[in-house]
């Protein structure tokens, strides 16, 4: 029988370290020695390894799949070349509408991350930008389209500074991503991390474009997920 990775399980190698993000257990984790060199060899050798596929099932680190299962493949990652915050240099303003739009966003993810597993967020926060993304979507690689992009995410990061919210990059991701997808923009929410010492972080990015952070902070991340 086919196998594959479970459903919300990612995995990267970094720092000759294999770590996992597991979204429905809201952790992250290393296998044990002898789960990794299971591990490695079912990842080299596929269904060739009976013994280590059968020794991943019981652990929950693969699932026995069909050919026609659908495992809920991550949107593919494009490497960052540009930034948001570096391509605009000027302040484009933020209505008082728009201030209360920011906060009422910023304040409901705040307490949904306080209050519903790290799963359950994602699932909604993909419901909502899915259906508003698919009315009149602005084409982000047409000039037009780039521009109401780069004004969109500047008008909230300048509203964010007036919401007396800690920024956390989780936090501010999910939330940008909410306010773009009210405006028919398609972002997604990139989770990259460090080996040696392990840190995570995460950013909202547009195709090959970083909407909330620095190309040169993100890029010393590595890619574990894309949602």
């Amino acid at each position: 029988m086919p196998c594959a990775l479970r459903n919300g399980l990612s995995f990267c190698e970094v720092d000759g370290q294999l770590i996992f993000l597991d979204v429905d257990n809201d952790r992250y984790f290393q296998l044990s020695e002898p789960l990794r060199h299971s591990f490695l060899c079912y990842m080299a050798r596929k269904d060739a390894c009976a013994t280590h596929a059968a020794c991943l099932i019981e652990h929950g680190i693969l699932v026995e799949s069909s050919a026609d299962s659908d495992h809920g493949q991550d949107p593919i990652f494009e490497h960052p070349s540009n930034s948001a915050i570096e391509l605009t240099r000027s302040r484009t303003g933020a209505s008082f509408d728009l201030l209360l739009e920011v906060f009422a966003i910023v304040c409901w993810t705040k307490l949904q991350l306080k209050t519903k597993g790290l799963k359950s967020i994602l699932l909604s926060l993909n419901q909502v930008r899915e259906e508003s993304t698919q009315r009149n979507a602005p084409a982000e690689n047409d000039p037009i389209g780039i521009s109401g992009l780069l004004k969109a995410a500047s008008v909230f990061r300048e509203a964010r500074i007036f919401v007396p919210v800690e920024t956390r990059c989780l936090l501010d991701s999910i939330a940008i991503v909410k306010f773009l997808a009210r405006r028919h923009f398609h972002a997604n929410i990139v989770i990259g991390v460090t080996g040696d010492p392990f840190s995570a972080h995460c950013w909202a990015q547009i195709h090959d474009m970083v909407l909330n952070d620095t190309v040169g902070n993100v890029r010393s991340f590595t890619p574990i997920r894309v949602i």
